[in-house]
């Protein structure tokens, strides 16, 4: 253990000595555990449950409490952590990070764990004042010095020649570059889909309020659409008309790389008619994914099986219907990359970019998986002088849905055109579950595309 480091830790357990008070075996005491953890060389397994299920709250809430129920659930009384806890948090999130080897195994919990406190720095922040400088130096030299797993491009199934041009899926569009993607592949590979279900959010996606209610009801549902698209793609369209080169860029790179046209990409930005895709368009009007009205709507439709394209968090209930299956793609490599980001974090992780696509469970990406695939070699030439939120708006405005793209095309070819399924079941445990990337980490991963 770094010098600096032990100090920390030995001043640590000298401010905090380990109580005798009897915990209550009904909630989890923060506190007390993070002092234990503090003075145990060896923790036990339920000392690692609760290590992780704390960095996971660091890494994910922007409030933390002193208790929790034992499921990680709030507690009736919500108490705020202090600004010393959090330092604790911080001490033992470094030195479990000192403690992980240098093996190529334990890349992905080092990554985490860098990830995690950066997020403790800020929540310190206006609070006490950590070593920052001697901490971000430290946190600096584990990001250049991390082993990036070799994988070597996925084997990929050839192109399928069908006497049947519709493919039997209905799809839950909802507005945006990823589901545009979707419908543009499908095109171009010579196929529609039997359905589209058109959802549109009758609840303006910044204000939260209801769109168009001084409209007549047959004006109301067109005006929502059209404003939908307008806030979802105000960023892909700005830059498009501001950064012209750079998305030029962008598209030739995607062409090169994962043999999408330029005409293919440019139209999945586009606010084309849908009924060009399929046999069938129905449009829905609904406040969220877990309004009733969709659940109704999947429970009476004649589809099976259904392709998600966005819109949130997909309920439980909507998973539940019996005799309905919910295909999504995933840009991580499952269940080895599992979460949010993971367009970042597969190229950090691997320095390559990867997708599943898979059968919807409750849980995060946690289904039977049809396919995962680790994508060809794909550069981009972004240039230095813009900055990482219009980077990170441009790879997923411009990169990631042909990341999904792709390996749709592929689980079509693999699957007899979605006919003829061979999955993998996963488990919870299996892998690894990362979150929204720090801005620090961030700017590194995004310097690992060019």
């Amino acid at each position: 253990m770094s010098s600096w480091i032990e100090k920390a830790h030995e001043q640590a357990k000298q401010q905090h000595p380990v109580s005798t008070t009897d915990t209550d075996d009904q909630c989890i005491d923060v506190q007390a555990q993070l002092i234990h953890l503090l003075h145990t060389k060896k923790w036990s397994n339920d000392q690692w449950g609760f290590f992780h299920g704390w960095m996971k709250k660091l890494d994910v809430a922007k409030k933390h409490y002193v208790h929790y129920k034992n499921d990680w659930k709030l507690a009736r009384q919500k108490v705020a952590i202090s600004a010393e806890m959090y330092q604790l948090s911080l001490i033992v999130a470094i030195a479990h990070l000192e403690a992980l080897s240098h093996d190529v195994d334990d890349t992905g919990e080092r990554l985490k764990t860098c990830n995690v406190i950066y997020k403790i720095i800020d929540l310190l922040e206006g609070k006490t004042t950590p070593d920052k400088k001697t901490i971000y130096a430290y946190l600096d030299e584990v990001l250049a010095g991390y082993r990036v797993k070799a994988v070597p491009p996925s084997k990929l199934d050839k192109a399928i020649k069908s006497n049947t041009p519709i493919l039997p899926i209905t799809v839950l569009f909802w507005e945006g570059p990823i589901a545009r993607a979707y419908l543009a592949t499908i095109k171009e590979m010579g196929f529609k889909v039997r359905k589209i279900i058109k959802l549109v959010s009758s609840i303006d996606l910044i204000t939260k309020k209801p769109v168009g209610r001084l409209l007549p009801s047959f004006m109301r549902s067109s005006y929502a659409a059209n404003k939908q698209y307008k806030q979802i793609f105000y960023w892909p369209n700005q830059y498009k008309s501001k950064n012209q080169k750079v998305i030029q860029s962008i598209q030739q790179s995607v062409k090169e790389s994962l043999g999408f046209k330029v005409t293919t990409q440019a139209s999945a930005t586009e606010n084309h008619d849908l009924q060009a895709y399929t046999e069938e368009l129905e449009t829905l009007n609904i406040t969220g994914l877990r309004d009733k009205a969709l659940a109704e709507k999947l429970n009476d439709e004649k589809s099976e099986l259904f392709l998600f394209t966005g819109g949130g968090i997909v309920p439980d209930k909507l998973l539940t219907i019996a005799n309905k299956r919910l295909i999504h793609v995933h840009p991580g490599y499952l269940p080895d990359i599992r979460g949010a980001d993971c367009v970042l974090w597969s190229q950090l992780l691997a320095n390559r970019l990867s997708a599943s696509a898979f059968f919807l469970s409750p849980g995060i990406d946690v289904g039977d998986i049809i396919l995962p695939v680790w994508l060809p070699d794909l550069k981009l030439k972004l240039p230095s002088e813009l900055n990482n939120q219009v980077k990170y708006r441009m790879i997923y405005g411009f990169v990631d849905p042909w990341v999904r793209s792709f390996v749709l095309k592929q689980a079509i070819y693999s699957s007899n055109g979605l006919r003829d399924f061979n999955t993998t079941s996963q488990q919870e445990t299996d892998g690894m579950t990362y979150h929204f990337m720090h801005e620090k980490i961030k700017q590194f991963t995004l310097n690992q595309f060019n």
